[in-house]
């Protein structure tokens, strides 16, 4: 009657303790994950809202600069300097795990020139690939370039 007793510490028994045990795991896991997620899609917002104030070099920090053709994106983004740019972001595709995010977004840009005020829309397909460095995701992969 006494190991009946101590297994139900608090009024539940151990097999009810096991599972509650796995539920907070997982709701832990799964806030986890919500908060990877909400933090790439951050920070691929701050690179638009960056770009759209013409700030190349803020719209950079949120780029590993382990990112293959980095110096390539900068050098396109500070080529943005001379526009007004409007970014639109629509997600349209996310792949998480534990060690990066994902995101498929179709992204429309419109460009400006500030001398003629004459404007062109472009529009493509960016996957990009965000993993977590210095406790913030950064942007490891962005593909395909041409819209920028």
């Amino acid at each position: 009657m006494a190991a009946i007793e101590r297994d139900r510490a608090f009024g539940l028994t151990l097999p009810v303790c096991l599972i509650a045990l796995t539920v907070l795991g997982l709701t832990a896991r799964l806030a986890t994950a919500a908060d990877a997620s909400s933090d790439a899609r951050a920070q691929v917002a701050a690179v638009a809202e960056a770009l759209s104030s013409g700030d190349a070099a803020d719209a950079m920090t949120h780029f590993s600069k382990t990112l293959p053709d980095y110096d390539k994106v900068r050098r396109y983004f500070e080529g943005l300097a001379a526009y007004q740019i409007e970014n639109q972001l629509n997600i349209t595709d996310e792949d998480d795990s534990d060690k990066y995010v994902g995101l498929t977004i179709t992204w429309d840009i419109t460009l400006t020139d500030f001398n003629t005020d004459r404007s062109k829309r472009r529009t493509g397909e960016i996957h990009v690939k965000l993993a977590p460095a210095d406790s913030k995701w950064r942007i490891v992969e962005f593909t395909p370039l041409d819209i920028f």
